[in-house]
């Protein structure tokens, strides 16, 4: 028996291909301990390794090119109340917004890695 040939076959088009994971960086920062006179941050991170990370406190550059993964904040001279800091790292992207309120979707284009932490400052 002769089934004939199946002529102008072509699989069909196959969807954009999802972002990698090993394309993005993930980073975690916590504050591992606050005294009367600092606050000491420790961070880490997940797929990419940065460049260095820059830190900033209520949106001012506290310091930049830091290659360690903590950092310590005076409380010195600042004013009683909540603050920020702000951990970026330097020279990677994700795709995960991490949101604290709904489900990330992956994004298209890669955006800044960064996390906000606040402290309490009395």
């Amino acid at each position: 028996r002769s089934y004939g040939r199946l002529v102008g076959y072509a699989p069909p088009p196959t969807a954009t291909p999802p972002p990698q994971a090993d394309e993005v960086t993930l980073l975690a920062v916590h504050v591992a301990d606050s005294t009367e006179t600092d606050v000491h941050l420790e961070w880490t991170t997940v797929g990419i390794s940065p460049d260095s990370f820059t830190i900033l406190l209520d949106g001012e550059t506290m310091e930049e090119e830091v290659f360690a993964q903590e950092c310590h904040i005076s409380k010195e001279g600042l004013e009683p109340g909540t603050h920020t800091v702000t951990v970026m790292a330097n020279g990677v992207g994700t795709r995960y917004e991490l949101s604290l309120f709904h489900e990330d979707e992956v994004l298209e284009e890669l955006i800044p890695v960064e996390v906000k932490k606040a402290f309490y400052v009395k």
